[in-house]
């Protein structure tokens, strides 16, 4: 429902969307969405996979219980002791400004941005993880 709304709640985006899936639908030959191959849909839909990632950054907060049953475990500064329980939250690292591509301020990482996953070899910053983060290669 967040990737319907949010491609609803953007012109631009839908029509992107629905220009992307009527040449999916062309391309393998399909008259009816429901009959899209779930892998080839994934491999020739860019924008859509995008917003679905973005969705699942921006909306979808998961959290994990940790626990020791037998020992004290070192966290770094903490220690979950043992036959404690933790609860950690994915939000801290959905919304984490140093990762996350912001395209230099324009797309802050509490905002929806469709095109966040996208990798575009013409630019250089794009993609979603911050351009200061990635590995040089020769």
């Amino acid at each position: 429902m967040f990737s319907v709304f949010e491609i609803f709640k953007d012109r631009t985006l839908l029509s992107r969307v629905r220009l992307e899936l009527r040449h999916y639908c062309e391309k393998h030959s399909i008259s009816n969405i429901r009959d899209a191959d779930p892998n080839k849909l994934a491999k020739d839909t860019p924008i859509l996979c995008s917003v679905y990632a973005e969705v699942l950054r921006c909306h979808i907060k998961i959290y994990s219980v940790f626990s020791s049953p037998h020992e004290d475990v070192d966290l770094g500064n903490w220690t979950l002791p043992k036959a404690s329980t933790a609860i950690v939250s994915s939000e801290p690292c959905h919304m984490d400004h140093t990762f996350w591509n912001t395209m230099n301020g324009q797309h802050p990482v509490e905002s929806f941005w469709s095109d966040r996953f996208l990798i575009d070899p013409s630019i250089p910053d794009s993609g979603p993880v911050h351009p200061s983060l990635r590995k040089k290669t020769l």
